[in-house]
């Protein structure tokens, strides 16, 4: 699609081509007639040929077609007899004009063709270096700025353009500085698609290319040329292909900067899981020693005096209570660092409970637990281990937020497909919503209580790994909280009940 012309430049392209060839054949017919008789007909066409060849070559396609009929017309008046007239004496002169005529335009039009193809070649060449020099220049920035800068001096060296980029992702941010239609920018943002305008009304070729990074609109660049349509030897296409390569450009860097960040993340969370494991062990050691020493003087009864007997006491349960707690750092890094992997086996979930709550009252001399459990509950498949683990914080949460001779109460029940296990306490309850203490690092109401809010998030990642599901919910009486177990039942179970 060629850009639309004037009328006066219609007018003045077509007087250049005429005037061109008119001096051309009029010089040959001054130079060659005074040779009438002595140079043989045949050559004098072909030397007039030869000039339409020339001018089709230097001065286009309009030049030759205007040179084929003026050398027809010099060479009937200067050289066919009867001479300085247009009358033909002879057939056989009127089919040597139409030939010579018919020659001259058909040479004239390859030849001009041929010129047209090898500028057009030319030009792609040249536009074809230039991208790749611009892809080669933008995969060494580094900023985005920079990018889009570079792009645009390159191309508008290269191409001869005016080049302007409007960054933005949206008609409302790129109004501010370039107007479009809301069809226009339907077609760049929405659809994505480059819009190309050849307004020769108003004297200007133009093409609006949306630049994408990682799918996304973020800038439109326009293109614009007040001489020649955009179109001609391909440019729009070139400037096309450019818009692309900045796109590619951008986005690279964009992921260049986010794998930046995952590396810089990978590693905090690295140097984090390492503090926690090594100040965990450093802690534990003293701890374990700690606790010790304090059930040693508490067995040999070297403390005669109630109120030491009692400060020993508080400090075996505290240190205990450290000791879980960093026995939960320790299991939140693994599981944040390793894949969970269970080992199952069918166990009595009763017996399982059972060794829990011992090992609970064990510590916590004073609580009641009492185990309320139906009959012919079936063995289900779990890792003791883990179950242990879960068990024990719930138990000491319930210890921690009810009051010291407040019951605790386990609930063991079937409800296919799962096995229900209930704790339940006579405890501060809820305020907010209890599922959110499911989050690590969310602890309950009562801030004095020690902890750090990992123990349920544990819980729950554990009891999920099973494919169960836990949650909590205010006790009936609206006096405490039940965390409420479901693990699934094995087939076999399942179809017995």
């Amino acid at each position: 699609m060629k850009k639309k012309e004037s009328i006066t430049q219609a007018l003045s392209r077509t007087t250049k081509a005429v005037a061109i060839a008119i001096v051309v054949a009029g010089s040959m017919a001054y130079f060659l007639a005074p040779f009438h008789g002595q140079i043989d007909q045949a050559n004098i066409v072909m030397l007039f040929l030869l000039s339409t060849f020339l001018i089709a070559i230097n001065f286009g396609k309009d030049s030759a077609i205007a040179s084929a009929l003026l050398n027809v017309i010099f060479f009937d008046y200067y050289f066919v007899s009867p001479r300085f007239s247009f009358a033909v004496d002879d057939v056989q002169y009127v089919i040597t004009l139409v030939v010579m005529l018919t020659i001259g335009l058909v040479t004239g039009q390859l030849v001009a063709g041929l010129k047209e193809k090898i500028t057009d070649v030319s030009f792609r060449v040249t536009q074809s270096n230039a991208l790749q020099r611009v892809s080669q220049k933008l995969l060494t920035l580094k900023d985005r700025s920079s990018v889009v800068q570079t792009a645009i001096d390159l191309l508008t060296k290269e191409i001869s353009v005016d080049i302007k980029y409007f960054s933005g992702q949206d008609k409302k941010e790129i109004d501010t500085k370039f107007h479009l239609e809301d069809a226009v920018a339907k077609s760049l943002f929405d659809l994505k698609e480059s819009i190309f305008q050849d307004l020769g009304e108003f004297s200007y070729s133009r093409v609006m290319i949306p630049i994408m990074s990682s799918d996304c609109v973020i800038g439109i660049l326009v293109a614009t040329d007040y001489t020649t349509s955009l179109s001609s030897f391909g440019r729009d296409e070139a400037l096309k292909t450019a818009g692309n390569l900045i796109g590619m450009a951008l986005t690279q860097l964009e992921l260049e900067v986010l794998e930046q960040q995952n590396t810089l993340k990978i590693e905090s969370e690295k140097l984090k899981n390492a503090i926690l494991t090594s100040l965990s062990h450093d802690l534990r050691t003293p701890l374990t020693s700690i606790i010790g020493l304090t059930e040693s003087l508490q067995e040999k009864k070297r403390i005669g005096n109630p109120e030491d007997q009692q400060s020993l006491d508080q400090i075996r349960l505290q240190g205990i209570r450290l000791s879980n707690m960093i026995s939960n750092l320790l299991e939140l890094v693994r599981l944040q660092t390793q894949t969970l992997t269970l080992h199952k086996e069918l166990q009595p979930i009763e017996e399982v409970i059972g060794a829990s709550v011992q090992t609970f009252q064990s510590t916590f001399k004073d609580r009641v637990v009492d185990i309320v459990t139906e009959q012919d509950i079936p063995p289900i498949e779990i890792d003791e281990i883990l179950i242990d683990r879960v068990l024990a914080n719930l138990l000491e949460n319930a210890a921690k937020y009810s009051a010291i001779h407040a019951p605790i109460k386990i609930n063991i029940l079937t409800h296919p497909p799962f096995l229900i296990i209930r704790i339940s306490d006579k405890g501060v309850g809820f305020k907010d919503d209890p599922m959110a203490l499911f989050q690590m690092f969310v602890r309950g109401d009562s801030s004095e209580k020690n902890g750090i809010g990992l123990g349920l998030y544990i819980c729950q990642t554990i009891i999920r790994a099973h494919k169960g599901d836990i949650r909590i919910y205010p006790n009936e009486s609206s006096i405490g909280s039940i965390v409420e177990i479901q693990l699934p039942l094995t087939p076999s179970a399942q179809s017995a009940s």
